[in-house]
C-alpha cells in the first residue's frame, strides 16, 4: 500500500476527539513565549474545530485495530 495511502487510512479509522473542555494536567504552568521561544504571538491556545478535526487532537486518536481491519 503506498505511504499516502497508509497515512489516509489512519485518519480516517481515527476515533474523533472533541476540544477539551477542561486544561490538561498541567496546562496551566505552560508558557508558551518562555517553552516555544520565536512563537511570539502573546495570543492564549485555544482549540478551534470540530470532534472531526481540530487544534488540539487533528483528525483524532489513532485506533490501529480499526486502521488495519477496514
Amino acid at each position: 500500500m503506498p505511504q499516502g495511502a497508509v497515512a489516509a487510512q489512519i485518519r480516517q479509522t481515527a476515533d474523533p476527539q472533541a476540544c477539551p473542555t477542561i486544561f490538561p494536567p498541567g496546562f496551566s504552568g505552560f508558557d508558551y513565549l518562555r517553552d516555544f521561544p520565536g512563537t511570539q504571538s502573546g495570543r492564549t491556545q485555544s482549540c478551534q474545530g470540530g470532534i472531526g478535526h481540530n487544534s488540539w487532537y487533528g483528525d483524532g486518536q489513532v485506533n490501529a485495530l480499526s486502521a488495519v481491519t477496514h
